[in-house]
């Protein structure tokens, strides 16, 4: 698992930096903490940075926050995107943008090394610290901090009959505008008001979305708002108009976790309560607890929803079992 090494806080006269080092293997990563005062109610939006090669992203939103208050997490560690580590003989390599879902985790190290349980288990650990660090309770949207190199990740590829296009739910494309400085949303609601602040835009869908391991896909499955603000090396000011408009967009009409539509499920596929096919059953979901895993609330209520048939099989084990005096605790956690 991560082991934490080291707690030090500082702090300078416009903010107050906690920085909570990581050991995954051999490697050290630093999730740094920067809380910047705010003269009026700040906005529940956490900043985060996971590659350590996009200082545009990270300048852009200092000059923000310092204006408006709030919170950047930033993981340091050797100025490179990817985080290379060893178990052992082994090399491990992830992208740390890559590593929130169990299929993120084992894709990342396959593509770039070698992937094996105790290197997952290790990632696994790390991710959850981070999630920690972000405060996930106390937000309301999270802000991801990225920077692309020209032509090579635009929003043009979420277009129809681009390589991205099963991702997208919409797309607004600005016209005239560089295509390598573009939002991705998971809130509808945010897509609406930055498309109409004149941004290219996309929306994520949740039905189709590749599971990547990206934070936008964890995000989207945990109904928590989620913003990528993504631009060109190099182009601060660009970088800082579109923060201060998505800071504008959320002041406006702040969304709130569970606030999205629901995507629909695969054809074929129906999801239901658990409890509402059988009230008998004793539910036990962890994940509406700070009792997990993660050691975060992540849902509102005490449900498990599963597709339908696999529900009402389940349904006819606790019948038997019923007859018998006995029954099921269905547990998540």
């Amino acid at each position: 698992m991560a082991a934490l090494m080291l707690l030090m806080p500082s702090a300078t006269a416009d903010n107050a930096t906690t920085t909570r080092t990581f050991a995954v293997g051999d490697a050290r990563i630093d999730v740094v903490a920067t809380v910047f005062p705010a003269t009026t109610e700040p906005l529940k939006v956490a900043f985060v940075s996971v590659h350590d090669d996009e200082e545009t992203a990270v300048e852009a939103a200092g000059d923000v926050l310092r204006d408006l208050g709030g919170r950047l997490v930033e993981l340091r560690h050797t100025g490179d995107r990817e985080v290379a580590f060893r178990l052992g003989s082994t090399e491990h390599r992830i992208d740390p943008n890559r590593i929130f879902t169990p299929a993120g985790r084992r894709a990342t190290l396959a593509a770039l090394s070698t992937w094996s349980q105790p290197a997952d288990d290790v990632v696994a650990a790390f991710t959850d610290e981070l999630l920690s660090t972000l405060a996930i309770d106390d937000v309301d949207v999270i802000v991801a901090l990225h920077n692309n190199t020209p032509d090579r990740y635009t929003a043009a590829n979420y277009a129809p009959g681009g390589s991205l296009a099963a991702d997208a739910a919409r797309v607004s494309l600005r016209p005239g505008g560089d295509a390598d400085d573009f939002f991705f949303v998971t809130d509808p609601g945010l897509f609406d008001a930055l498309a109409a602040r004149g941004h290219s835009v996309i929306l994520q869908n949740e039905a189709t979305v590749n599971d990547d391991g990206s934070l936008s896909v964890w995000c989207g499955r945990m109904q928590i708002p989620y913003v990528n603000v993504e631009a060109e090396h190099g182009h601060r000011t660009e970088q800082v108009a579109m923060l201060r408009d998505l800071a504008a967009a959320i002041a406006e009409r702040p969304p709130h976790r569970g606030s999205r539509t629901a995507a629909a499920p695969p054809p074929g596929c129906e999801l239901v309560d658990l409890a509402d096919i059988d009230p008998s059953f004793v539910i036990d979901n962890r994940y509406a607890t700070t009792d997990n895993v993660t050691g975060i609330r992540l849902y509102p209520t005490n449900t498990i929803y599963l597709e339908r048939s696999a529900a009402e099989r389940l349904a006819r084990v606790q019948a038997s079992l019923r007859g018998q005096g006995l029954g099921l605790n269905v547990f998540d956690g």
